[in-house]
């Protein structure tokens, strides 16, 4: 992998900030960015192939190893493995890599979710099975095995914060409550107690099952 400038804090597939096009320069091939609050990379670029030079493949988000020993990297490109020896493109069920992919988690049972510009997906070993289309920027598991993830809502007005149940995870149509929605929801952590904090542009956020507390 090659070095690329340090990174800032917002992106575009949370904001929609167009790119600063130049003669010699593009999202996908060009330079990185020098990043601003508004990131440089548009939602747009994901809509086409992006080459296999591009530095966006380089901007690793995510990294976590599975039960085989291999590791699973999220980047601005396309998501890929790494047996010791080689890396290889995540391909979904219809053969398209997995792109802008924000978070990767391995569960209790050893699945492996990732989330980002393509959605929800959970891979058993054999299948990749998608839970959402909607953009996805943080996944965890508590304890109990459900899985929350911060997401854009369908509309796009806002993010979701959601739960998906771990009974039903094994469903066509899993049980799915929006617990509360707000502009940008960030980290998510289950606490001793069981509460659940979350992060968010106006504070940090307990859920304790019933009440939302706002920490400001």
């Amino acid at each position: 992998m090659k070095e690329v400038p340090p990174h800032a804090v917002a992106d575009s597939a949370y904001t929609g900030a167009a790119p600063v096009h130049t003669n010699t320069d593009s999202a996908c091939t060009g330079a990185a960015p020098v990043h601003t609050n508004t990131d440089s990379v548009h939602i747009s670029v994901y809509q086409q192939t992006i080459p296999e030079s591009s530095w966006m493949h380089n901007d690793v988000n995510a990294i976590i190893e599975d039960k085989t020993g291999k590791l699973w990297f999220g980047t601005r490109g396309y998501a890929c493995v790494y047996d010791g020896k080689t890396f290889t493109t995540i391909t979904n069920k219809d053969g398209k890599p997995f792109a802008n992919v924000r978070s990767i988690i391995k569960d209790k049972k050893g699945n492996i979710w990732l989330g980002g510009n393509d959605g929800l997906w959970r891979y058993d070993g054999h299948t990749y099975t998608n839970f959402t289309r909607n953009f996805v920027g943080y996944i965890y598991e508590d304890r109990k095995g459900n899985i929350w993830t911060s997401s854009q809502r369908d509309n796009s007005q806002g993010w979701a914060l959601s739960r998906y149940d771990e009974q039903s995870l094994s469903d066509k149509k899993p049980t799915v409550t929006e617990i509360t929605n707000k502009p940008m929801i960030f980290g998510i952590l289950e606490a001793n107690d069981g509460n659940i904090w979350f992060g968010s542009f106006d504070g940090v956020h307990r859920y304790d099952g019933k009440t939302i507390t706002d920490f400001k």
